[in-house]
């Protein structure tokens, strides 16, 4: 079948008309998909010919404002988070260190601490480590210091902060305690390392803290126990973290600061839970 669209060309001086014609597979006429091809092609050449009489370019139309200077808070729905999760300070300067895939799909985020909050944006991120930066808005008096060489000892106690299940739980931090139970993570995975400490959805990117109040490394991911419970397996607390060493190698590349110590063996659980606590942030993600 063809179908037939009028063009109008407006100028000053005078206005022309012209035809356009096309074919196109109309189609059973009760068919949807016909209708909106027409539709289609019709708005098609509609953009073609204002492309050809206005010949937008950079010079012709340019621009008035850059989107970084767009307001992205006005932009988004405010009223209730896309997800949420977990983060810490890795330096005086209050930038935070947190899993990359907490921030995915955010408009802008939100950095919670104590009662205050401030927006804030990724300044370095990697999707292969799953870990992500977000610049601070001020200088802060705690934040968690990397164990020299980023040892880590099997079987060591180890505090786990964040914020899980928002909605659900109140907004205050959920802390648990485990312990290292390997070094490695699952088969073939040589960046993480197991850990006991139970989790829940929104822990992702707490960190994973010694009882010398060192960072072990940063919560990522927990065990998928579906199929494992279907081939008759219920395993526990077989969570995941990502070793210091590789946050502490990311970190250099971006030329983001952080603190070394020795490692404190004569810590306890009071020195692990102060040092995760005054350290930790909850993340916002909006769309």
């Amino acid at each position: 079948m063809t179908m037939k669209f009028n063009v109008f060309d407006s100028t000053m001086s005078n206005i022309h008309s012209g035809e356009k014609e096309f074919k196109v597979n109309f189609g059973h006429i009760g068919n949807d998909a016909a209708f909106y091809n027409v539709s289609l092609r019709a708005a098609q050449l509609v953009v073609v010919e204002l492309i050809n009489k206005f010949k937008p370019s950079a010079a012709t139309y340019p621009a008035e404002l850059a989107m970084s200077d767009v307001d992205v808070v006005k932009l988004a729905n405010t009223e209730k988070p896309y997800s949420s999760g977990t983060g810490f300070y890795i330096n005086e300067s209050g930038q935070v260190l947190t899993a990359a895939h907490v921030l995915r799909k955010c408009l802008y985020t939100e950095v919670n601490k104590d009662g205050e909050s401030h927006v804030a944006h990724t300044i370095a991120d990697s999707t292969l480590l799953d870990l992500a930066v977000i610049e601070g808005k001020s200088k802060v008096e705690r934040f968690l210091p990397f164990r020299t060489k980023q040892e880590i000892f099997l079987g060591e106690q180890v505090t786990n902060v964040g914020f899980p299940l928002q909605g659900v739980l109140a907004q205050s931090p959920n802390l648990t305690r485990g312990n290292v139970s390997s070094r490695k993570g699952l088969k073939g995975d040589v960046a993480n390392f197991q850990f006991s400490a139970p989790i829940q959805p929104g822990s992702s990117g707490g960190p994973v803290v010694s009882d010398g109040g060192e960072l072990l490394g940063l919560a990522v991911s927990t065990l998928n126990y579906k199929t494992l419970v279907e081939n008759g397996s219920l395993p526990q607390n077989v969570n995941f973290a990502l070793d210091a060493q590789y946050i502490a190698k990311f970190l250099n590349k971006h030329e983001i600061t952080f603190t070394e110590v020795e490692p404190n063996l004569e810590g306890n659980i009071r020195i692990s839970n102060d040092a995760a606590l005054t350290s930790v942030v909850q993340l916002n993600c909006y769309q």
